[in-house]
């Protein structure tokens, strides 16, 4: 079995020894639910959006590190228009964020044209 956590003898005290640099956020999320703190409070508290929170719960640490150790990359929503918002940023470089989403969202008629001729 995996483990996240090595003990290790430190002089007179012993602690847990952090291993292969995950798990902390795991077993922090599981211990401030065992202290009775809500799914958003944890969210707010951690600064991980509330679904996160909820699947960890739901996994023991076997689950954990299975889901870590498959290193599926996540699914980018945005990757089709990368090309467009590229494109766009080089003619207006000066462009804010507020423009980038204008261009993307009120009106897709935009970016289906870009993609249709590219």
């Amino acid at each position: 079995m995996h483990t996240l956590f090595s003990a290790q003898d430190t002089g007179p005290d012993q602690s847990l020894q952090y291993v292969g640099g995950r798990g902390l956020t795991f077993h922090e999320i599981h211990r401030l639910k065992r202290e009775g703190f809500s799914d958003n409070w944890i969210a707010r508290h951690l600064v991980l959006n509330r679904r996160t929170i909820k699947k960890y719960l739901h996994m023991n640490e076997e689950e954990y590190l299975l889901y870590k150790d498959s290193g599926q990359p996540r699914k980018k929503l945005l990757a089709p228009y990368e090309d467009f918002v590229h494109i766009r940023l080089e003619e207006c470089p000066d462009a804010s964020a507020a423009q980038v989403h204008d261009w993307l969202y009120p009106n897709n008629n935009k970016i289906q044209t870009f993609l249709n001729n590219a």
